[in-house]
């Protein structure tokens, strides 16, 4: 993703930020008010109290800081403004996920393999289950959570598949699970389910 440079002096953002509220602006640098915060404050640039813009509509005289000298002597920032999602994607985003549920039983053939390499496993350091040859990097969970883990497991595959996005996992040992997604195999991360 490419992100446009905006240059700034602090003078020129400290105009801004006080000019507009902090929630807009930072919509206009393709950032989060929060994220443009964070720069005002790296760069000593006071930033408009809570509550500031409502007290200023409803007509009470707001006080607003001057801008304080910066240590290092640098005037000029960068803001990066990052790209906006394409509109393809941008319905998509808005899209609510869809529910997935566990099923009571583990059926699918990769959580069973799962649940009998790990039936015999070992714990580690931190008392988490793995497999005595650690080839499960698919799965982390402590002895207690084994039944939620492996439904956790058995209904993301099966949810995947539905969707055509097969899983698969080779034979040999030390392989691992993985997904095609849009015909390119992608490595599953870990389930964790400990407390």
């Amino acid at each position: 993703m490419t992100a446009e440079r905006i240059r700034l002096t602090r003078g020129e953002l400290y105009g801004r930020v006080w000019a507009t509220p902090m929630l807009t602006l930072a919509k206009e640098f393709g950032m989060s008010d929060v994220g443009l915060a964070k720069v005002c404050r790296k760069h000593n640039i006071p930033v408009p109290p809570v509550g500031y813009w409502r007290r200023k509509e409803i007509g009470y005289e707001v006080t607003q800081p001057l801008l304080p000298a910066v240590a290092d002597g640098r005037e000029h920032l960068d803001i990066y403004i990052r790209e906006r999602l394409r509109p393809e994607f941008e319905e998509l985003a808005r899209q609510v996920a869809p529910k997935i549920a566990l099923a009571p039983d583990v059926s699918h053939p990769f959580a069973l393999r799962s649940e009998k390499l790990l039936g015999r496993g070992k714990f580690d350091q931190r008392g988490l289950v793995i497999a005595k040859n650690g080839a499960l990097a698919h799965i982390l969970f402590s002895r207690e959570q084994l039944p939620r883990a492996l439904k956790v497991l058995n209904a993301l595959l099966l949810a995947l598949e539905e969707r055509n996005q097969p899983a698969s996992w080779p034979e040999q040992e030390n392989a691992l699970l993985a997904v095609s997604i849009d015909g390119e195999a992608v490595q599953v991360l870990t389930v964790r389910t400990y407390r």
